[in-house]
């Protein structure tokens, strides 16, 4: 199964997958090289459509033809030595439309490589081999929505005797994985998806949701006990947390729930119905997905929300998104390439169903002690999810790490749990619909960290809002897939508050962008200071061929009293833009075209208290055009002695100092102030 060609299984544990049909990616990239034909030497080999088109089906897609048609796209490699041809001319159009190909083919081609694929269909043969019982889907669907505790019992049993056959393809798929990586510049698959840190991350990340819900776990297990009649254990935790939260939100039904989240939307600004999205219920089914066989004229999505109707929220906002999401980088409308950032707004549109003064207006009949009580439910049932989440992330990446499963499952158990397990290593039946995607459950992770730096900055106004609505939509939906994981979990410090509370005053002019980023500096952690950095980006900061491009502002607002020198000031800025093209480029990009050259030097300024540098800096451009750009530069350093800060307020542009930009920046600039 892959998100290409299959509608993806959507656990409720771990939200659900989004899968994007073939045809959008393909169609975009083919028309554009066949419009190249009479001006420059493209392709001479004609690519065919025909076995993507037939991949397409109305409800679902021929797995078959698919997977066969993406496995050739991404294997051919006369298109990707013409595509490396065509990025390296110098028109720019070419250069960066042609990277941004190279650099999604390299990541898929791991997805889709024949033996990954052949490799993958043998443990979902393993999974249901045999004739055993149910299918894995099946069984998960026993564990999750069967409503008798024993039946949940027998699923759990069955997962982890077939668990154990599979581990060792697993350990296999990986160091293949691990082959293919190494092909492509990393040293292995971990690094090329996740970064080179990414098992402490994870680590780190999955304990601090652990204590951030775990008075919601504690509660959980008491609710739970009293329905039982028992202490729960975890083969009937899943299912009953399932069943409270089902009971309790009764007044979701699966034929009132579209109506109410199509409410919901319309208050956040959402208008579902002039969306046309295809909306389908699945009554036997696992949770639910989403799909987009061309996005944004043809998206859909399904599930089985009778059973589970709070995922109809979920999988709602997965298909707004792809109305609503905005290409940056590839030639055609793609979501962002990290899973996590649209898992979490799926969570996001989840979070709709859990909105006290929307549920009370929307549904008033229903008893307030009920409405209580789902909330409850629902704060236990995440409580829950965070500690699958984190054990099937942890255990999945460790595996990618080359540890030993079996002596690492009891320790990575009771460190999530806080008990010893009385089973073995029955995550690996949730991997087989996701196993197309190294790190996939990673993304279940930090959809969390998503969906919770929202809420953050939303703060104390509602969900269901017009002030939400457009907050997600200027900020997740349209920002498509120039946005990053990283650059959207970017928060000041605590002692700094965010953009709407700065301990300074600076307006954000209509149309402009911003970001709060606390040093020291993930990307440049070597510069030596305290404080924040706050940016103002121009609207056409990251589009290629407006008058705006790379243009920006920027405040470092920093502790105490600091002196610049020309070398220090100049080594710093060349420090911090290497750092930056360095975090955001794809892994394997060559280190030596970060290479920055600044040149600032003293400049006369209006005011004494200012001291002025201008002058140029020459960097790489990791966000559009993947090229060198030339920036025209100046900085003033002055204090603000009442705070006890040091403000180094920066203005860049590559146009030169006289064009229409440059007055726009300076009134940026003339809005600073010390104080709110």
């Amino acid at each position: 199964m892959t998100k290409f060609h299959t509608l993806v299984l959507c656990l409720p544990l771990f939200s659900c997958a989004v899968a994007e049909a073939p045809n959008e990616h393909v169609v975009s990239a083919i028309a554009w090289v066949d419009s190249l034909d009479q001006k420059f030497e493209a392709f001479e080999k004609p690519l065919t459509l025909a076995s993507w088109q037939r991949a397409i089906g109305e409800q679902a897609l021929d797995t078959a033809a698919a997977t066969q048609a993406q496995t050739d796209f991404f294997a051919d490699r006369e298109m990707r030595a013409r595509l490396a041809k065509l990025a390296a001319r110098p028109d720019t159009e070419l250069a960066v439309r042609a990277n941004a190909w190279l650099r999604f083919i390299d990541r898929e081609r791991i997805e889709v490589d024949p033996a990954i694929l052949a490799i993958n269909e043998r443990i979902v043969r393993a999974m249901n081999a045999n004739g055993q019982g149910e299918t894995a889907s099946a069984l998960v669907g026993a564990l999750i929505f069967d409503p008798d505790s024993a039946a949940q019992h027998r699923a759990l049993a069955e997962i982890e005797a077939r668990s154990r056959d599979v581990l060792p393809l697993f350990v296999e798929r990986v160091r293949l994985l691990d082959g293919l990586a190494r092909e492509l510049g990393s040293p292995d698959v971990a690094t090329f998806v996740a970064g080179p840190h990414a098992l402490e991350e994870l680590e780190a990340t999955c304990r601090a949701q652990i204590e951030r819900t775990r008075a919601d776990w504690i509660e959980l297990q008491a609710a739970l006990e009293r329905r039982l009649g028992r202490a729960p254990d975890l083969a009937d935790c899943i299912g009953a947390t399932v069943a409270w939260s089902k009971e309790a939100g009764s007044f979701f039904t699966a034929d009132n729930v579209g109506p109410l989240a199509a409410d919901a939307a319309a208050r956040m600004g959402f208008d579902v119905d002039a969306m046309k999205i295809e909306i389908r219920q699945i009554p036997n089914g696992v949770g639910g997905s989403a799909f987009g066989i061309s996005i944004p004229d043809d998206v859909r999505f399904q599930g089985n929300f009778a059973a589970y109707p709070r995922g109809y929220f979920h999988e709602l906002g997965h298909a707004i998104h792809m109305k609503r999401v905005r290409a940056a980088h590839l030639p055609d409308r793609r979501l962002p390439q990290d899973r996590a950032l649209n898992e979490g707004i799926g969570e996001i549109f989840a979070m709709i169903a859990r909105d006290p003064a929307w549920l009370a207006d929307v549904l008033p009949n229903v008893p307030v002690a009920q409405r209580d009580e789902f909330l409850a439910s629902m704060r236990g049932y995440d409580a829950m999810a965070v500690r699958f989440n984190a054990l099937q992330a942890r255990l999945e990446q460790e595996l990618y790490a080359a540890r030993d499963i079996e002596a690492r499952w009891p320790i990575v158990f009771e460190e999530i749990f806080g008990t010893k397990p009385t089973f073995g290593p029955t995550w690996i039946l949730f991997a087989p619909s996701y196993l197309q995607t190294p790190f996939y459950l990673r993304a279940y992770v930090y959809q969390m960290e998503v969906r919770d730096a929202f809420v953050r900055r939303l703060g104390a106004r509602s969900i269901v809002s017009p002030e939400s609505g457009k907050l997600l939509d200027e900020t997740l939906l349209a920002p498509g897939n120039g946005l990053t994981l990283a650059e959207y979990l970017h928060e000041p410090t605590p002692s700094e508050p965010a953009s709407d509370g700065l301990s300074f005053a600076w307006p954000v002019p209509t149309g402009w962008r911003t970001e709060t980023i606390p040093f020291p500096l993930d990307f440049a952690p070597s510069l030596p200071h305290r404080g924040i950095e706050e940016l103002r980006f121009a609207p056409g900061m990251f589009k290629d061929g407006s008058d705006d491009f790379w243009t920006y502002a920027f405040v470092w607002w920093i502790e105490g009293e600091v002196a610049f020198d020309a070398q220090t000031l100049n080594a710093e800025l060349a420090t911090y833009y290497e750092g930056l093209s360095l975090a955001v480029e794809a892994p394997g990009f060559d280190p030596t075209r970060a290479a920055v050259v600044a040149k600032l030097a003293p400049a006369k300024a209006d005011d004494a208290k200012v001291a002025r540098w201008a002058g140029t800096l020459s960097t790489h451009d990791p966000f559009a055009t993947h090229a060198r750009v030339e920036l025209n530069v100046r900085a003033d350093f002055f204090r603000c002695a009442a705070r006890d800060r040091t403000v180094g307020l920066f203005l860049v542009s590559p146009q030169p100092t006289d064009h229409a930009v440059w007055k726009q920046l300076a009134a940026v600039e003339d809005a600073f102030r010390c104080s709110p």
